[in-house]
């Protein structure tokens, strides 16, 4: 099993030997809702030019919008390179040959998202903030490689940190306070938190995740891929 542990006084820094993500301009974007002056312009081109999300259309982003559970799916199905195609598939609301259907059937297989109940994936409901920060969690985890250690405090200074499910409570606290990674092979050193709440300082757990807060929370990990290879 993943063993993980809680970093609670002093953050030993070590020489990292991780990957860390350059965001170059480029005049490639297609989206018009994108401007090249908005805070998140580079966010979106990184994870555009690297295969990870597309717009809504070919030029449209649509950054405010709710991110559906099958886009989220994508997103991940995306993130991890995956090519996988199935033959059956688990879940009653995914239409075969749907442009989800193998996402959402991967994402099941590797225990990364779950259904709803009655055998429904939840096509066309909104994922929330927490839910998407839980399954990145639950990635990070699935990589018996590696070992990380956070900070519990970082998550209880935000308002509205009692605002979270109690099955997101670790995965929130990981995401909030994430400050180191080490390899079996004793090499490793300082991650970051990738959640840092809005500015009033609140995570709004419940809320449903927006496409531009997905792709913000992806690019602060500062991983190409979500499953690690």
């Amino acid at each position: 099993m993943k063993k993980v542990f809680i970093i609670i006084l002093t953050v030993v820094m070590l020489t990292s030997n991780l990957t860390f993500i350059s965001y170059a301009r480029s005049d490639t974007l297609p989206f018009v809702d994108i401007n090249e002056t908005a805070w998140y312009y580079d966010k979106v081109t990184w994870a555009y030019q690297n295969n990870i999300i597309f717009g809504i259309n070919e030029t449209e982003f649509c950054p405010q919008d709710m991110l559906t559970r099958e886009q989220a799916a994508m997103i991940f199905y995306n993130w991890s390179h995956s090519n996988e195609n199935f033959d059956s598939y688990s879940f009653t609301d995914v239409k075969v040959g749907a442009w989800y259907c193998d996402a959402v059937e991967w994402a099941y297989r590797y225990g990364l998202m779950f259904g709803i109940g009655d055998d429904k994936f939840g096509v066309g409901q909104y994922i929330t903030r927490q839910d998407f920060i839980t399954v990145i969690y639950r990635a990070y985890l699935k990589d018996s490689t590696r070992e990380y250690g956070w900070l519990d405090t970082n998550f209880y200074n935000f308002r509205d940190h009692n605002k979270t499910s109690n099955y997101a409570l670790e995965p929130m606290k990981f995401a909030t306070g994430l400050v180191q990674c080490i390899l079996t092979n004793g090499m490793g050193g300082y991650e970051q938190p990738f959640v840092y709440g809005d500015n009033n300082n609140m995570l709004r757990p419940k809320d449903p995740c927006l496409r531009v807060e997905a792709v913000t929370i992806i690019s602060n990990t500062n991983r190409i891929f979500l499953i690690t290879q």
